[in-house]
């Protein structure tokens, strides 16, 4: 699923969208002002379109959680336009809102916690975390597996010491606060299992 990025700050009048962030670039095509970017097998891991604010007006800088369909229209024009094949596109954020239902100490990792939490559809999800302010009953942000995170990187479930990592719960920082890297969200207010970026909109 592709995720779209406007580091606007770093890289100047470029969106990007990543659609395999964990695969390595080996070749590009480029046609009009759409660059695709394809691995060793020929397969698109992202795209990047240059002078995109003479298309659309972009605010942010960086990650785009939910972006307008207005945006996700034109991305997809360009992309067509260029004669590129289109990605699937994300149908959410990936971050949804999720309430913690156990916490046990990490046995290898001072200051590190054991979570099983409540997701969407009432599916329980297991995962380590050391970001402070969870506690059992609290609510918090998860980042879904299969899902690129702010800093371009895909987080997948998997196993580690032999715990899963089913999830990854957000910071404030992971959610737009730039003084939140080691505090967990409080999503106190909002509904289990909805997606945190569309309730924001």
């Amino acid at each position: 699923m592709a995720r779209l990025f406007y580091p606007y700050q770093s890289l100047g009048d470029v969106l990007l969208v990543l659609v395999d962030p964990e695969k390595k670039a080996a070749s590009s095509k480029s046609a009009n002002d759409v660059t695709m970017i394809l691995d060793a097998e020929g397969e698109a891991i992202g795209y990047n379109l240059f002078s995109f604010k003479r298309k659309c007006k972009v605010k942010a800088n960086g990650i785009l959680y939910f972006p307008p369909d207005e945006v996700i229209s034109i991305v997809k024009k360009e992309i067509e336009g260029a004669g590129f094949p289109l990605p699937p596109f994300e149908p959410d954020s990936g971050y949804f809102v999720g309430k913690v239902l156990s916490k046990e100490e990490h046995p290898l990792y001072e200051g590190t916690y054991i979570y099983a939490l409540e997701g969407r559809g009432g599916k329980r999800l297991e995962t380590v975390s050391s970001l402070s302010g969870l506690q059992v009953g609290s609510t918090c942000v998860y980042l879904e597996s299969g899902r690129i995170a702010r800093d371009g990187s895909k987080f997948v479930s998997h196993l580690e010491k032999n715990i899963p990592l089913e999830c990854l719960i957000a910071s404030k920082w992971e959610l737009g606060d730039s003084d939140g890297a080691k505090e967990a969200y409080d999503a106190n207010g909002l509904e289990v299992g909805t997606d945190f970026f569309k309730e924001r909109n």
